[in-house]
């Protein structure tokens, strides 16, 4: 028996919006971390030539850090995401033994953070899950949560990657 093409295309819609949400909250942590796992749709964005610690792109003025020459991540790609009415943007990093990691800023106000794991460093607060296959951090950044993501990358490299970015400043 086969579907009216009407019928077929509610059910998709319902199954995006249950998957997805109906976009009237806001993502969660681990949705965030989702676009972290994902694959980039887009290159790189460059270095920021007026601050070379930094990458040229930002979401609400929180800048991505350009971890290559003290940390041996280079930036590989990125994409933008509508999520829940926010648009997410993560940036893609390449360690020299290919691991890699995402690392996704969500504009607007915080998200909401269930406790679990989590360790406190220079004063900021740091939560770390799971996701699927993947691993995360998350912190709040003026105002902002951040989340690194990754398979294979263990909670100290993620701990490691997000303290070095909170010690860039412009």
């Amino acid at each position: 028996m086969f579907l009216p093409a009407a019928t077929a295309l509610a059910i998709v819609i319902v199954a995006l919006v249950f998957v997805f949400g109906s976009g009237s909250t806001a993502p969660s942590v681990d949705q965030t971390a989702q676009l972290g796992l994902a694959p980039a749709t887009a290159g790189a964005p460059p270095r920021d030539a007026a601050h070379p610690e930094l990458l040229a792109a930002a979401v609400d003025g929180i800048p991505f850090p350009y971890y290559g020459a003290d940390h041996g991540w280079q930036a590989t790609g990125s994409r933008t995401q509508l999520v829940h009415e926010r648009k997410i943007v993560t940036v893609y990093y390449r360690a020299q033994d290919g691991t890699r990691v995402g690392y996704s800023i969500v504009p607007g106000s915080s998200l909401s953070i269930g406790g679990g794991p989590n360790a406190v460093r220079g004063g900021v607060r740091y939560w770390f899950g799971r996701e699927g296959s993947g691993r995360y951090v998350t912190w709040i950044r003026d105002g902002h949560s951040c989340v690194i993501a990754g398979r294979a990358v263990p909670d100290r490299v993620l701990l490691r990657l997000a303290m070095a970015d909170e010690a860039t400043s412009v």
